[in-house]
């Protein structure tokens, strides 16, 4: 997730727009507002104009990613006729989803992004904890007449797939997408109930080892992955990007 405020949006945009060539069109671009003040003072920003800040990053992004020149008059970035090219290879940019647990970034990612994308990382965090969020993502989307179909509801989840007679599997409450293949589907499955509609699973790892991440995402992708893929979201949220 880049924290668009530390930087200037056009040099940000022209760096992800040659991301995204570079790669074949490639790019889903993560963007949030931060959080840190003490960052936000190193970098000499103002922390307390972070969202708004932040939503004009995204329309100065899209602006430079579509537009032949850029004229951007806004409070805190203000230029005209700027040129970038050339444009990203994602058609009409790059998928752009926002990071956020708050009302107020819900409502920017409503206005402004391609998918919501919130934390969900601990142990025992339950698929609706953030069912209010979606509520008012839906109650701003009714407002702006956006469909929800232009909007997917993303997470970054931690996974831990282990044997049956690991202790992993065993756990008592057994943490989130921790255990068996057959238990960490069971458990998307929830989230596809919840209407999440793309998860990005971090898996843990204790040893803080490359072996072992390298065989958790190895492990993931043989028994975990190939039967997701047939896990249906509910509601109308965007499934492609």
């Amino acid at each position: 997730m880049l924290v668009a405020p530390y930087r200037h949006p056009l040099s940000d945009a022209r760096q992800y727009a040659t991301l995204d060539y570079l790669s074949g069109g490639r790019v889903f671009f993560g963007v949030g507002p931060g959080w840190m003040k003490e960052e936000f003072d190193a970098v000499n920003q103002p922390f307390e104009h972070r969202l708004a800040m932040t939503e004009e990053c995204i329309q100065i992004y899209k602006k430079s990613w579509t537009e032949p020149h850029v004229t951007y008059h806004g409070k805190f970035y203000d230029f005209e006729n700027m040129s970038m090219d050339p444009k990203p290879i994602s058609k009409p940019y790059p998928p752009i989803t926002y990071g956020a647990i708050t009302p107020a970034g819900a409502r920017i990612a409503a206005r402004e992004a391609d998918a919501f994308y919130p934390i969900l990382t601990r142990p025992h965090d339950d698929p609706h904890m953030h069912d209010h969020l979606i509520e008012i993502i839906k109650r701003e989307l009714g407002r702006i007449k956006r469909p929800e179909s232009e909007i997917g509801l993303m997470g970054l989840v931690s996974a831990r797939i282990s044997n049956a007679n690991d202790a992993e599997a065993k756990r008592d409450p057994r943490r989130t997408l921790g255990g068996t293949a057959e238990q960490i589907l069971d458990d998307l499955q929830r989230f596809a109930d919840a209407g999440y509609s793309l998860l990005v699973l971090a898996p843990d790892v204790p040893s803080n080892t490359y072996a072992e991440f390298a065989e958790q995402v190895e492990w993931l992708g043989r028994e975990v992955l190939p039967a997701a893929e047939k896990i249906v979201p509910a509601g109308n949220w965007r499934t492609e990007f």
